[in-house]
């Protein structure tokens, strides 16, 4: 007489359906990390405008303007960040600046008025905000419109 011994072990159904399992919580998490990494890029660039825009409200405070001054000749964006990071590598953005547009015409005004601070996603897409704006007025934007979709700033 032969005697059925019980192996231990695992099915191949029970295998797959454990990693099924597996496989569905991870993604679930990856969306979630996904979010959160695209939020921590937006801070980023959201502090290094700030700071920026800092530096130039001290320039404007000495110098009644945000760009050259014919009586002192220094750079006023000489101290400013080119990059939302310390290095273009590690950086979620590029920093740019231009003079604001008015508000009817379109045209470009002066730099003793206002200026417009801009950071451009660098390495990496954000197909919602975009570029961020941040202006010497107050005003804040994203995807090159003020004042942008929400959840940007």
């Amino acid at each position: 007489m032969k005697r059925h011994t019980a192996t231990a072990g695992f099915t191949l159904i029970e295998l797959l359906i454990a990693m099924a399992i597996v496989a569905a919580l991870a993604s679930f998490a990856y969306s979630g990390y996904a979010t959160y990494v695209l939020r921590a890029k937006r801070a980023e660039g959201q502090a290094a405008l700030l700071r920026n825009l800092q530096r130039l409200e001290l320039h404007y405070l000495t110098s009644g303007t945000y760009g050259h001054d014919r009586d002192k000749p220094e750079d006023p964006w000489q101290g400013l960040d080119a990059y939302s990071s310390d290095t273009p590598a590690r950086s979620a953005y590029r920093l740019a600046m231009a003079r604001c547009a008015a508000a009817a015409s379109g045209e470009q005004t002066s730099y003793r008025l206002c200026v417009r601070l801009r950071a451009i996603p660098h390495r990496f897409d954000d197909s919602i905000c975009g570029e961020l704006l941040l202006q010497s007025d107050g005003q804040r934007g994203a995807a090159g419109r003020l004042p942008g979709p929400a959840g940007c700033w």
